[in-house]
């Protein structure tokens, strides 16, 4: 069904408000989107999030434009939708039904939420250019799927902590259901042309594994290489490592960083905040666990390291500070993801000290627990 079509009889059923169209348009967008309406990829009003008046008339008279389409694809969520149409009273129900009925003669009053929002999600589909695989092909992608599950599955699963790796997502691929352990997700490759090796291959949950099947986006690819590597990072911080070798490590990484990073303002000045005030673990599950964990094990070993290194005159402690809130601000600036900003400053202080990637990462999280990498998440 177009939504041109759909759209004024869910209208008619599901404004109790009376809300006019521009503003229908958005409160459907609210109900059926995980992420809040500035990171929906459409135009602007001046000087705030909220989309103009225009782009949500011609969402009305055409549906979502390819661009809004590819930006929330991954974030649409049923719950929320189901629970309105719950809230519509029988009478209403049957309308609704009634009218539907002549597209899809199955709707019924159970079952009318799911058919609404299944259609919905099928045009944003489609707008996004993901269209679905014939059943063949779906086969095919299941076979492999599990043919990896059983050859990587719980190292894979381990290595995402138990949880969709999709940014965004955070869905939990293990339940414990009437004291079975039951896993639900599916593996895939990220370059779909690549072999099946570990480093190629990221579990996600079956909704985000079905898309991703059908979506040649070089920069969804782009996100699901960045999650693998936050989710390597975090692994690799769990082995046991030695003390010595730990701290020898983060030493050098700080005075190599204190030599070859470029100096910057001075003036700025720093508000800590705790680390679920600035990385929200619903919509970045892996950072938020890389973070936490890194922090648990190392900050005050690298606070220590910090203060010793400052007191002996080998380091300059707030010019560092400076340096690496210049680096987050820069990036920050251009819109970059919070898990691309992690990725970006830790690749910076590997690229300029040659030291390895789990010693620049505990850094970068060290920044974010003390307060100079990510802002407080906006209430």
């Amino acid at each position: 069904m177009q939504f041109n079509v759909l759209f004024p009889i869910i209208r008619k059923y599901m404004n109790p408000a009376g809300y006019d169209v521009p503003d229908f348009v958005r409160e459907l967008l609210t109900i059926l989107v995980k992420v809040p309406e500035r990171d929906w990829d459409t135009p602007k009003d001046p000087g705030g999030y909220t989309t103009n008046e225009h782009t949500l008339r011609n969402i009305a008279k055409k549906g979502p434009s390819r661009k809004l389409a590819k930006s929330v694809v991954y974030h649409l969520s049923s719950k929320n939708f189901i629970k309105a149409v719950s809230r519509i009273g029988n009478d209403g129900k049957r309308l609704f039904v009634m009218e539907l009925s002549a597209y899809d003669s199955t709707v019924n009053i159970d079952n009318l939420g799911e058919k609404v929002y299944t259609w919905l999600e099928e045009i944003f589909k489609e707008k996004a250019g993901l269209i679905p695989t014939d059943q063949l092909t779906r086969r095919g992608q299941l076979d492999q799927s599990l043919y990896l599950k059983n050859k990587y599955g719980e190292y894979l699963l381990h290595e995402a902590d138990y949880h969709c790796s999709y940014p965004g997502c955070g869905q939990q691929l293990r339940y414990a259901l009437d004291g079975n352990v039951q896993d639900v997700y599916d593996i895939s490759r990220i370059d779909k042309d690549a072999d099946d090796k570990l480093t190629n291959l990221i579990a996600l949950c079956p909704r985000c594994f079905a898309l991703y099947q059908m979506d040649p986006s070089k920069l969804t690819t782009k996100a699901l290489w960045n999650s693998k590597k936050i989710s390597e990072s975090h692994l690799e911080s769990q082995k046991l490592m030695n003390e010595a070798a730990i701290e020898k490590g983060i030493i050098n990484v700080i005075n190599k960083m204190m030599t070859t990073l470029c100096s910057a303002d001075n003036t700025i000045e720093f508000n800590p905040k705790e680390i679920q005030q600035k990385i929200d673990p619903n919509k970045h599950r892996v950072l938020y666990n890389t973070v936490i964990n890194h922090s648990n094990e190392y900050f005050r070993q690298v606070k220590s390291i910090m203060k010793d290194l400052d007191k002996s005159g080998e380091i300059d402690y707030e010019d560092l500070q400076n340096q690496i809130r210049a680096m987050y601000k820069k990036l920050n600036k251009v819109e970059k993801s919070q898990e691309e900003i992690f990725n970006e400053i830790s690749e910076k202080i590997h690229a300029v000290t040659f030291q390895e990637r789990l010693y620049c990462d505990i850094i970068v999280s060290y920044f974010v627990q003390s307060c100079e990498v990510y802002d407080a998440i906006a209430e």
